[in-house]
């Protein structure tokens, strides 16, 4: 082996060591947004989420398509929450109650959400559920 093909397998091993650390790096990266979502939505568990909040939300998820266009699909949300075991699910409401509060009825005031689609997000027990499932599995397949 001459001294350039053993500089030329340094260079090789030194190279394979830095994609495995960006690698390490992103998944470390993408481990720490997708815990940051989670105290996120923790925050917003079961609160009416009106166009305004609806718009924070799509844009704290930050998802997006092949073409770099942001997701607002709830059905989309609740695939990638899935896909990522974040325990969270997004439902769609309408808002029907005519007044706003729980006075008398003399003191009421008319909902100015009356009709408006609302977003409300659920904490799911999915991975838990998978989790004991799978630990159930593991300890039949070794029996």
């Amino acid at each position: 082996m001459t001294g350039l093909e053993s500089l030329q397998n340094e260079m090789d091993a030194i190279n394979e060591k830095i994609l495995i650390s960006k690698s390490l790096i992103d998944e470390i990266e993408e481990k720490s947004r997708i815990k940051e979502l989670e105290y996120y939505l923790d925050s917003i568990v079961e609160k009416m989420l009106y166009k305004n909040e609806r718009q924070e939300l799509i844009q704290t998820i930050g998802l997006k398509d092949a073409r770099g266009r942001p997701q607002k699909s709830i059905a989309q949300f609740n695939k990638y929450f899935d896909e990522n075991k974040i325990p969270f699910t997004i439902r769609s409401y309408t808002d029907w109650d005519r007044t706003d509060g729980h006075l008398s009825k003399y003191f009421r005031k008319k909902n100015p959400n009356y009709g408006k689609v609302y977003w409300m997000i659920f904490k799911t027990n999915k991975t838990a559920i998978h989790a004991l499932f799978h630990n159930i599995l593991a300890e039949t397949i070794i029996i």
